[in-house]
């Protein structure tokens, strides 16, 4: 029987006197053993992006996660660039890249932890 994991996100942003905050929530159905664990769509200790937003002509992906996958997905789902980070960081063309919101993932073993990036 093939496991499943869904992923639910819910953002809220909330203006109150030029102040903008940001609520997430990600919700995990269907766990099954073996199945990947989502860590958050906040910003971790295992994951740096920088500069977030990026308005340059690269950014670099930072991570204590060696010898892991690095996808960026669109917020379709689909992964529109990977590759894999054999040391602690990657530099990616941003030139490849729409202007949009993006997910990063990095997958580890039996975990996956995201972080948001916005490219302008």
């Amino acid at each position: 029987m093939p496991k499943y994991i869904v992923t639910f996100l819910l953002c809220l942003a909330f203006i109150h006197s030029q102040a903008q905050t940001t609520h997430s929530v990600v919700v995990a159905v269907n766990q099954a053993p073996g199945c990947p664990i989502v860590s958050g769509l906040e910003e971790t200790e295992h994951i740096k992006v920088f500069p977030n937003p990026v308005n340059t002509t690269s950014f670099t992906i930072q991570s204590d996660l060696t010898d892991a996958m690095v996808q960026i997905h669109d917020l379709k789902g689909i992964v529109v660039w990977q590759d894999h980070l054999d040391d602690n960081q990657l530099e990616v063309e941003a030139s490849n890249f729409k202007s949009g919101v993006y997910i990063i993932n990095i997958l580890k073993e039996d975990r996956i932890h995201k972080m948001k990036i916005q490219i302008r």
